[in-house]
């Protein structure tokens, strides 16, 4: 699952829940039911291309977050910290790559734990990704207005 659908989900959650008890615990395993459904498979050949990829996304993921603050005042903490469980997960993956926490006592088994649940990555996932995501949005701009 792409970074911003985790946290348009983390964002979702904390709107609707608004109880930071239940919406903490539900936005960090939003994380792992996301990435057991159909999802997109980042096949980009070259580091530096997928470098590029990675800087728009979180520069998107940032600024979606701090739009729906604004937009919930109310709940602007909640719904940064939840934006942030929803995808921090995906940010051990360089640290798993480059091996300094692969092999780590507590991170092996978390490692093999969402390496295992990947399984539904394809090239056609971004259909799935990309409705998803919309429907996020509308929900979120709609709750907004």
């Amino acid at each position: 699952m792409t970074g911003l659908n985790h946290a348009l989900t983390g964002i979702s959650i904390a709107i609707v829940v608004k109880r930071p008890e239940l919406a903490v615990p539900l936005a960090f395993l939003s994380h792992f039911i996301l990435d057991m459904t159909p999802h997109s498979l980042m096949d980009i050949a070259s580091k530096k291309t997928f470098r590029g990829y990675l800087i728009v996304e979180a520069i998107t993921m940032v600024t979606v977050t701090i739009v729906a603050m604004l937009l919930f005042p109310d709940q602007w903490f909640l719904i940064g910290l939840c934006a942030v469980l929803a995808f921090l997960p995906d940010m051990l993956w360089p640290f798993y790559h480059n091996g300094s926490l692969r092999e780590k006592r507590f991170f092996r088994p978390f490692y093999l734990f969402h390496q295992k649940i990947q399984r539904s990555e394809t090239k056609r996932g971004f259909v799935f990704e990309g409705l998803y995501g919309a429907a996020l949005v509308i929900f979120l701009l709609s709750s907004g207005a």
